[in-house]
Order: structure tokens, then C-alpha cells, then sequence
């Protein structure tokens, strides 16, 4: 056997350990989001975590060496998902789109996926697991859709769409707005309102854009 051909399968054999201990991260992980989305985040933990996917819990501190450390995965999942979904509709929007229907768009997808990721939203946001601190870098993704609804709303201005004095003010009270609707969604509180939770979103959505119109 030549030395081209040994070099050949030790990086074949490389390449499949480390194609094996991704796969088996993701698995790690799609068994938390699981936990998280069917019993909450009070029941997410390594031993239910092994307990769900057939393995020992010691096993799973091969892959991730804490509860902190997959919390940290989830959380970059939730605000890189969040900001992802935000993005993807601004960026389906042509070059002369009116600004106003973009950030109703971007409002929309906010909505959408914290309501079709309730847990990873809640994560994101409202820090429900004990001693669980984020990384910096990570707490900056999840603001990545504030900084493209200011960017939004800057363009607004400049198109002569809005009125506004100050575009960061003028998102911080949009997201407030959304966001506040949202967990108030989530939790429960719109129920039994007398009209559907969409239709109650729509008329929030157009009560913002009115304070946002010129």
C-alpha cells in the first residue's frame, strides 16, 4: 500500500468521524427541541435528553459537556432561525417595494416563527432556564432583526413612506408592539377575545403602520 493511498483512507476515516459526530449532534439537538416543544423547558435535561435518544447520559458530555452548552446551541438556533425567517422576507421584496409593506411582511414572519417555535422563541427571549447566560455574540444575532426592521424603516424616510424623527426609536416601538402581541399569543392571554388572534394581529399591524405613515 503507497503513502498516497494510506494518506487517502486516514482522511476518509477523518472525514467519516467527524460526518458521525455531527450527525450525532443533531440528533443530541433535534431530541432537546423535541423535549423543549412537547414537555417545556423545565423538563430539557442531559438525562432526558439520553433518555429520549436511547444513549447513556454520560455519553452525551462528548458532545456537548453541559446543559449550559446545549442551551447555548438552542439559543443560536432560535435567534439565527428568528432573524433568518425576517431576512428572507426582506430580501423577497424587489428594490422599489414600498417600505411600509416590508415591515408588515417582517412583522408577519416575526409572528410566524415564534408561534411555529414557541420554545426556541421563549429562549430566546424571556431567559426561562436558571443560570443560563448567552453568549455575547449570540445575544447580537438575536437583535439581527431589530437592525433590519431600523433599516427598513430608515428606508421609509428616505422614500418619503414614513414619517419618522428618529428610525431606532421608531422600531423599538414597532417591536415592542409586535413582540409584546406575540408572547401575549403565546401565553394565552388574547384567548377569548371575540375575534381570531389574526384577525386582532392584522388590526395591531395596521394601528402601527397608521403611527408610522405620513
Amino acid at each position: 500500500m503507497t503513502s498516497e493511498t494510506n494518506t487517502s483512507s486516514m482522511n476518509a476515516a477523518v472525514e467519516r468521524r467527524d460526518r458521525n459526530r455531527q450527525e450525532m449532534r443533531e440528533t443530541i439537538l433535534a431530541s432537546a427541541r423535541r423535549i423543549l416543544f412537547e414537555q417545556g423547558v423545565a423538563s430539557l435535561s442531559m438525562r432526558a435528553v439520553a433518555r429520549d435518544i436511547g444513549y447513556s447520559p454520560a455519553s452525551l458530555y462528548e458532545y456537548f459537556p453541559s446543559k449550559a452548552v446545549l442551551c447555548q446551541s438552542l439559543f443560536f438556533e432560535g435567534a439565527n432561525g428568528l432573524s433568518g425567517w425576517m431576512r428572507a422576507v426582506t430580501e423577497s421584496f424587489p428594490e422599489n417595494a414600498r417600505a411600509q409593506d416590508i415591515t408588515g411582511a417582517m412583522a408577519k414572519a416575526y409572528r410566524s416563527y415564534a408561534l411555529q417555535n414557541r420554545e426556541l422563541y421563549l429562549l430566546v427571549f424571556s431567559n426561562p432556564v436558571p443560570d443560563f447566560v448567552p453568549a455575547e455574540g449570540d445575544r447580537r444575532k438575536a437583535s439581527d432583526g431589530f437592525d433590519l426592521l431600523t433599516s427598513a424603516i430608515l428606508r421609509g424616510a428616505e422614500q418619503g413612506d414614513m414619517h419618522v424623527d428618529n428610525p431606532v426609536s421608531s422600531a423599538i416601538a414597532a417591536w415592542t408592539v409586535v413582540h409584546g402581541f406575540v408572547m401575549l399569543e403565546i401565553v394565552g392571554y388574547l384567548d377569548g377575545r371575540g375575534e381570531s388572534a389574526d384577525q386582532l394581529f392584522q388590526d395591531v399591524l395596521t394601528q402601527v403602520g397608521r403611527g408610522l405613515g405620513k
